[in-house]
């Protein structure tokens, strides 16, 4: 797998509940909540990538840092100009209090 280069990225997070397979392999209920997130990314306007990403709600959080236009006098470099998207495995003590 190599990197390829992109000049936009969408990114779209829904709320959706987990298919009886899905639920098994992500051991949880499948009445429980996920988060579906999809990403595409486009070189000029070729789609070259497309990921769809299904996390349980419980145990994920989702977020998201952009340098609007690359502005270096916001502090922003040229590689700070997109982020990709900040998603990670929460552990017990992060789990929050309500369902």
């Amino acid at each position: 797998m190599r990197n390829v280069p992109f000049n936009q990225i969408e990114q779209v997070v829904d709320a959706v509940l987990p298919t009886p397979l899905q639920a098994q392999r992500l051991a949880m209920s499948p009445s429980d909540p996920c988060l579906l997130l999809t990403r595409r990314t486009w070189t000029r306007k070729l789609l070259v990538t497309m990921v769809r990403c299904l996390h349980p709600a419980s145990r994920y959080r989702l977020g998201s840092r952009f340098c609007p236009d690359g502005n270096s006098n916001a502090g922003c470099t040229r590689a700070d100009q997109v982020q990709n998207p900040v998603y990670r495995k929460l552990r017990p003590a992060e789990f929050p209090d309500t369902p």
